[in-house]
Parts: structure tokens; C-alpha cells; sequence
């Protein structure tokens, strides 16, 4: 599945100019398998996780685990429950996806919502909110490759955002790998 024109991310570019630490991660790990889901419940008090799919759990458009994450997703599973775990794409449940097939097929492969949202990331803040149902948002942790959508996407909510590495770019778009090399080197300089 292509990922379409995003005008939230666009937008968000604009918003980065006035505003450049929503680029800026709460947390900066190379994968999921890095994070520690007890220490993240315990000493952040987070109760739910948000996660970006492609190149965060999967390879770029696959329907199952990426081989060095699946003993964390496994963890954070067992730390937060699957139904405080799940999935925010700007492919998958977007509205790329119309017929939401490719969700269903994740849900099916994951054991997690994967919400259905017609703002992509990081314009979706209230569909994320609402599917959350968490009256505090700082208690929400949103993970995922991407700075001016999964990172942005978490510090809009005022929750935390976790930054990883991309797990394997074969098979990603050139527009998305050559943005994304651009976000880690403005990064480099935010921090």
C-alpha cells in the first residue's frame, strides 16, 4: 500500500518552524526491543502505547512482526494489555486503506485495534485521544520512526513519544526514506 499525499504532515512543517521541540523525543532507542515496558508503566505512568507500524513493528507495507521486535511486542503486550495497545498508520486505517482491509488483516496478525482515522498523523491528535479513552493524555506513549508524525503526533497530545531507528528499508519509499534521513539530521541539531 502507497501512502498518499499527507496534508497534516505538511501542515506539521509549518508547525515545527514556530514550534521545533515537538520534533523532539521524549526517548530515542534503535527499535522497540530497547524500550523497557515495567520501567515505562512504572516510572512514567503510562497506561496505554501507540504505535506507528511500518519500519517501527513491520517492514515497510508487511502484515507481521519485524523478527528482532517480536519478544518486546510480546512484553509490552503482557506489561499493558492488548486493549491498551494499538496501532496508528498513515497507510493502514487510513483512509488509503478504505475498505480497511489491511487493518483487519493486522488486527488479525497482531492482536490490536488498529484505528480507523480519516486525519493522518500528526493531524489525527483527537481520533487518538478518543480511541484512547485516557482523561490524561500524558499517560499515553506514542512510538514510531518518523519525527514530524509519530514523534510530533505524541508531543501534540502531551504524552510520550518514542523514537526508533527504521527496521529495514527495502521496500520503502524513496520520498519516505529520504525524509526521514532529513528529520534525523534536523534532530542531530535540536538536541
Amino acid at each position: 500500500m502507497v501512502q498518499w499525499f499527507n496534508l497534516a504532515g505538511i501542515v506539521g512543517v509549518g508547525r515545527a518552524i514556530t514550534q521545533p521541540r515537538l520534533l523532539v523525543p521524549s526517548l530515542r532507542v534503535t527499535s522497540i526491543a530497547e524500550v523497557k515496558w515495567q520501567e515505562l508503566k512504572e516510572q512514567r505512568n503510562i497506561s496505554r502505547v501507540v504505535f506507528d507500524k511500518d519500519n517501527c513493528l513491520t517492514s515497510p507495507y508487511a502484515l507481521t512482526l519485524h523478527p528482532t521486535v517480536v519478544e518486546s511486542w510480546h512484553e509490552c503486550l503482557r506489561v499493558f494489555g492488548p486493549d491498551h495497545v494499538s496501532i496508528v498508520s498513515n497507510s493502514s486505517g487510513s483512509l488509503d486503506d478504505p475498505d480497511g482491509k489491511e487493518a483487519d488483516a493486522i488486527e488479525h496478525a497482531l492482536g490490536v485495534r488498529v484505528l480507523r482515522h480519516t486525519v493522518k498523523k500528526p493531524g489525527c491528535v483527537q481520533e487518538v485521544l478518543d480511541h484512547a479513552n485516557e482523561p490524561d493524555s500524558s499517560r499515553i506513549c506514542v512510538v514510531g520512526d518518523r519525527l514530524f508524525t509519530d514523534v510530533m503526533l505524541g508531543n501534540l497530545i502531551g504524552g510520550v513519544s518514542i523514537h526508533t531507528q527504521a527496521l529495514d528499508l527495502k521496500g520503502d519509499s524513496k520520498v519516505a526514506a529520504s525524509i526521514r534521513w532529513l528529520e534525523n539530521q534536523l534532530l542531530r541539531f535540536l538536541e
